[in-house]
């Protein structure tokens, strides 16, 4: 175990921003749905950022359907649509993790032959994001991200405020780090 991946779980709020230098693709992470079905504020502001970047960049976006509805005004190079698709330790219907999205994302990245891409979540999610991501093996940029808010009317509880969502965050942060996905 790697204890210095310990101590920035349990201190560091999110991921600081590195070169953008090299990005060959910009993988999202969104935020959950809100309670009526939509993307809600987390996911437009996300899409927002993704836009800038991918305006100033032109690189493949790889993104989860959550936030991919926010952007279709500009060419997503894949999406993840729908849980059936996805491959991952749970039945069909539940949850899907960090982990779940970063194989979907490599997996792309590798039928593609991109090695150095662009992380882009919500903070302080942002850190787990590009600690499994690059425990995946690709080379991980981390653009710089504005606050995002959280959305009150989130499908999860735990999503909804700052508040909730930072010790759960940090407590999936040392379970990762325990499964060795950090």
């Amino acid at each position: 175990m790697d204890w210095r991946f310990v101590r920035e779980a349990c201190t560091i709020y999110t991921a600081l921003p590195t070169s953008i230098d090299g990005a060959q693709a910009i993988l999202a992470h969104a935020a959950p749905l809100t309670v009526k079905g939509d993307p809600g504020i987390t996911n437009e502001r996300l899409a927002q950022v993704i836009r800038c970047y991918w305006d100033a960049l032109q690189i493949p976006i790889v993104v989860q359907r959550e936030v991919g509805r926010c952007l279709r005004d500009i060419p997503i190079h894949c999406r993840y649509e729908s849980a059936g698709q996805r491959f991952g330790s749970h039945g069909l219907d539940r949850y899907l993790r960090t982990i779940d999205i970063a194989r979907w994302q490599k997996s792309v990245c590798d039928a593609h032959g991109w090695s150095c891409v662009m992380v882009i979540s919500f903070h302080p999610h942002l850190w787990r994001v590009a600690r499994v991501t690059e425990k995946l093996g690709l080379n991980v940029c981390v653009p710089s991200i504005p606050a995002i808010p959280f959305d009150r009317t989130s499908v999860y509880a735990w999503t909804r405020c700052a508040s909730l969502f930072a010790p759960l965050e940090i407590i999936q942060r040392l379970d990762y780090i325990r499964r060795g996905w950090i």
